[in-house]
């Protein structure tokens, strides 16, 4: 629908999933599972906002937001969609409807994970892409390896 925030990423699904799986475990972020149409991370909740309580209830100590990125085959790429839900206690299930500024910040973190599906090509396809006229910048702290 209108509300769900959503992206045309061009990569595939796999690498769309792969990229989804590396972010959030850089994060720390739990990946509850995977399947050919989608990834569920789980992050537990700190705090609920005014906007979380009205929609699920006050807040309990084991409460966490439970995000499923959709991500299904358009044409040559994915389009990934988000929903997020609460949880309380392990099972009872809220389906969180977005506020604009909600819509907004997942926009933005659909808008990274695109730009880092469409670059990261480690696994995929190791090559050297170095940027149009010159080397690409050294990365501090990472050992330079010689190209052989």
């Amino acid at each position: 629908g209108g509300n769900r925030p959503s992206i045309i990423i061009n990569a595939s699904p796999q690498k769309v999933q792969d990229t989804i799986n590396a972010r959030a475990r850089s994060r720390g972020t739990t990946v509850l599972g995977s399947n050919r149409t989608g990834v569920t991370l789980e992050i537990p909740l700190k705090e609920s906002t005014s906007v979380i309580e009205n929609q699920c209830g006050p807040h309990t100590s084991s409460r966490t937001i439970r995000v499923y990125l959709e991500t299904l085959p358009n044409g040559s790429g994915t389009t990934v969609s988000e929903d997020k839900f609460i949880i309380d206690g392990g099972t009872k299930t809220c389906t969180l409807v977005p506020t604009p500024a909600d819509i907004e910040g997942s926009n933005r973190q659909l808008a990274d994970l695109k730009q880092q599906s469409e670059t990261q090509r480690t696994a995929a396809a190791p090559r050297r892409s170095d940027p149009p006229g010159g080397l690409a910048p050294v990365t501090p702290g990472r050992p330079v390896v010689p190209l052989r």
